[in-house]
């Protein structure tokens, strides 16, 4: 089985790590139920006071295989969402239950396990589209974050109508199979690398899926992952003029022919140091792309460094470093550096030479507690972080790097 990013399961061991005084479990979601077992199997039960051993009883629940063939599993939410001011707050960033945390109408789950190895997964939402109009100075708008003072998640219920029907579905979609100390997925998934509360650098919860293809091999000290995730090209929805009303985006058809190669591709490897209380990450990533949908074999290299393929018409590449330190029991301290575009000695200077790229730099620096509370855990965390302007941008045709019609976003 594959557990997602949000898994109920990796938060308690999360708590148990943070309070046995571990280093933080694998922060490269999702996992398999083999890796999280693993994971679980660090914590001794009878060191548990009676609140840890709570979330400790309810991760081995979660994680006990059941010898299920297949499971059929229907949810229902009915959420409502009032807001006074319909003037000034109409901007999904500006809920603090924006659209990825509301649950949809309906959600059919079926759950399949052809064999030990193997397991597959479908999620069948029906609910309503994130986005419904288009505004030129802003963007995309919808009526379901503040123009109306009620709205809800129910399909034709006002404002809503049929038209905002989301029929992008499935979000999570897969197969996967895998063995001990090791999983290989293919579909549709959530992904997030990183220990951030707030999001992550290069690949972060706020993309609602990837269509992805992920390896990833472990040990007790020791994690290996190489994925890659597939998106439109920048040329089959954006136009490089605007529509009579400012809008970029073309108003496609199913009748359309798509072309080009947009492809996010990533390798990272995890370490555990000094008697489990030091993690230590590194990734490299990169986005790729043809205008002609030619993929260059040489790119999918699980061992490359992207920065040294020297392809800045079809590349943008990024490299992270993230470390979390449990010095003490109950107390996590992490922190992630992101370096997307620097100068190298002999290289224009930005601020100093017109030719120069301007720097593109993520810090973070956070904590986090947790500890038994009564029959269940107390979590807490603070974060901070500073991204540089031009993060995650680069250069078109034009050398336009601040606009956005210009730019390959990682």
């Amino acid at each position: 089985k594959i557990f997602p990013i949000d898994s109920e399961a990796y938060q308690a061991l999360t708590f148990l790590y943070i309070d046995q005084g571990y280093a933080l479990p694998s922060t490269s979601g999702p996992w398999s139920a083999d890796e999280l077992i693993r994971m679980l199997e660090r914590i001794d039960p009878a060191a548990l006071s009676p609140g840890a051993r709570q979330a400790y009883d309810f991760a081995a629940r979660e994680l006990d295989p059941l010898g299920k063939v297949f499971r059929f599993g229907l949810d229902v939410s009915a959420e409502v969402y009032a807001h006074t001011n319909t003037d000034s707050f109409t901007a999904e960033n500006d809920w603090i239950r924006g659209f990825d945390e509301r649950s949809p109408f309906l959600d059919l789950v079926l759950e399949t396990w052809p064999g030990e190895h193997f397991y597959g997964y479908t999620s069948l939402s029906i609910g309503n589209n994130p986005y419904n109009n288009w505004d030129s100075t802003i963007g995309p708008t919808s009526t379901f974050f503040g123009q109306s003072a009620v709205t809800c998640n129910i399909p034709m219920i006002p404002p809503a109508v049929i038209s905002d029907l989301d029929f992008n579905i499935p979000y999570r979609a897969f197969g996967a199979f895998g063995g001990e100390n090791w999983s290989v997925q293919v579909g549709r998934e959530k992904l997030s690398w990183g220990p951030g509360e707030s999001g992550n650098f290069v690949l972060g919860d706020h993309v609602p899926y990837h269509n992805v293809g992920r390896i990833t091999t472990y040990t007790p000290a020791f994690k290996y992952t190489f994925i890659t995730s597939f998106f439109p090209y920048p040329s089959d929805y954006y136009s490089t003029t605007p529509d009579a009303n400012g809008s970029y985006l073309k108003s496609g058809s199913q009748g359309d022919l798509l072309a080009g190669l947009n492809m996010f591709m990533a390798h990272r490897v995890e370490w555990r140091l000094f008697r489990d209380t030091l993690g230590f990450a590194l990734t490299e990533a990169v986005m790729y792309q043809s205008e002609e949908g030619i993929l260059d074999l040489r790119v999918l290299s699980p061992a490359m460094i992207f920065h040294d393929y020297y392809i800045r018409d079809n590349a943008n590449s990024i490299l992270s470093l993230e470390a979390d330190w449990t010095p003490i029991p109950r107390l996590s301290i992490y922190g992630q550096l992101a370096a997307d575009e620097f100068c190298l000695p002999g290289e224009p200077i930005p601020g100093v030479d017109n030719a120069a790229h301007p720097d593109g730099f993520a810090y973070m620096l956070g904590g986090k507690t947790a500890f038994p509370l009564d029959r269940g855990m107390f979590y807490a965390s603070l974060e901070g972080v500073l991204t540089d302007p031009y993060l995650y941008l680069r250069y078109g045709e034009e050398g336009y790097t601040s606009d956005p019609r210009q730019a390959v976003m990682g």
